[in-house]
């Protein structure tokens, strides 16, 4: 049997390939057997979850959604609606 080695965990990496069921419990196996393998990878799962979902970035992004918005929306009225 040939058994891939397991990419190492990176922040950005958020879709792992699908497995079948008998890979998906060897894989939970092993990081129940290995406590450093868990928790690199729960580290790394917190540090990704912090960059991209923290509130200051999520607000961040919403604000800068919005003003893109208003200035289409500004862009598209009448002269006169303008004001």
């Amino acid at each position: 049997m040939c058994r891939r080695a397991a990419p190492p965990a990176e922040p950005g990496r958020s879709r792992p390939e699908p497995v079948a069921a008998a890979e998906f419990a060897r894989a939970v196996l092993r990081l129940l057997e290995d406590t450093t393998l868990a928790g690199n990878l729960a580290e790394t799962g917190r540090q990704l979850v912090d960059q991209r979902y923290r509130w200051e970035r999520v607000v961040g992004d919403l604000e800068a959604f919005y003003d893109e918005l208003l200035a289409r929306t500004q862009n598209t009225l009448p002269q006169s609606r303008k004001e």
